[in-house]
């Protein structure tokens, strides 16, 4: 299994997952839900290294460009910052897709900025 450069991000911001599910109106117009799965999903994790060198940069990309751009993946806990565990915000089931391709944006000096945006997906049962 990949992982994700571990670089210290300089912003993140997680949008936590949440229950699959899907609603109806009954007939006599009261909104029923389903739960549809007990595993979370649909969260999106972005984060922003800013003034990276280029091989900074190329760590980055050549990572989007391995996975083949949906192939999962997991991130390494200093992506995570100021916690003491992943595990706070991050489950072990839960792994990582590309959302978006890397964002990349030149800046003075010849340093870039860079932002990721990754959508989780869940690790398939061995």
């Amino acid at each position: 299994m990949a992982t994700f450069p571990a670089i210290e991000p300089d912003a993140r911001s997680h949008t936590l997952p949440g229950l699959p599910s899907s609603s109806f109106d009954s007939v006599m117009g009261v909104q029923i839900v389903f739960q549809n799965g007990l595993r979370a999903v649909d969260g999106i994790l972005r984060i922003e290294f800013l003034n990276v060198t280029l091989s900074v940069c190329q760590q980055i990309i050549d990572h989007y460009l391995g996975q083949q751009q949906h192939l999962p993946f997991v991130v390494p806990p200093v992506i995570w910052g100021g916690y003491e565990s992943e595990f706070t915000v991050n489950p072990w089931d839960v792994l990582y897709t590309y959302a978006t391709p890397p964002q990349k944006q030149i800046t003075a000096g010849g340093l870039w900025n860079v932002s990721v945006e990754l959508a989780t997906t869940l690790q398939p049962w061995a």
